[in-house]
C-alpha cells in the first residue's frame, strides 16, 4: 500500500512524466500490434489507461480512451469490417469506464489519507490537552 501512496503523490506533482510514460507505452503496445497480426493484444491498452489516470482529468481520459480504441482496431485482424464502429465504441466505453474507475478509486484513496491525518491530528491534540 505504501507504494501505491507514492506513487499517486508522484503521478500528482508530476503529470508530464506520468503520461510520458504511458505514451511511451502505448506506443510499445502499438509496435507490437502490428507486428503481430494474427493475434489481438489490444486488451494491454488498459495498463496505460489505469496508470494515468491518477494524472489525467475526466476529458483527458475519454481522449486517451479514445486514441487507444482507434489503435486497437487499427491493428486488429479483422481491420474495418462490418462492425468496426460498434468494436470501436465498445472498447472506447470499456477503456474509458475503467480509466474513471481507476481515478475515482484513487481519488477516494487521497480523501481517506487526508480523513485518517486529520483524525491523527486531533487524537494528538486531545491527548495534549489531558
Amino acid at each position: 500500500m505504501i507504494r501505491l501512496d507514492g506513487f499517486l503523490e508522484y503521478a500528482e506533482s508530476h503529470r508530464v512524466s506520468v503520461c510520458l510514460a504511458a505514451a511511451a507505452m502505448i506506443a510499445l503496445i502499438a509496435w507490437g500490434d502490428a507486428h503481430l497480426p494474427l493475434i489481438s493484444i489490444g486488451f494491454l491498452y488498459l495498463i496505460p489507461i489505469l496508470i494515468s489516470a491518477a494524472a489525467l482529468n475526466g476529458l483527458q481520459i475519454v481522449a486517451l480512451a479514445a486514441a487507444c480504441s482507434f489503435l486497437r482496431e487499427a491493428f486488429d485482424p479483422l481491420q474495418w469490417s462490418p462492425g468496426a464502429s460498434g468494436r470501436i465504441l465498445t472498447a472506447l466505453a470499456g477503456f474509458a469506464m475503467a480509466g474513471f474507475f481507476a481515478a475515482e478509486l484513487n481519488q477516494r484513496r487521497r480523501l481517506l489519507q487526508n480523513h485518517l491525518r486529520e483524525l491523527e491530528g486531533e487524537v494528538r491534540l486531545r491527548m495534549d490537552v489531558e
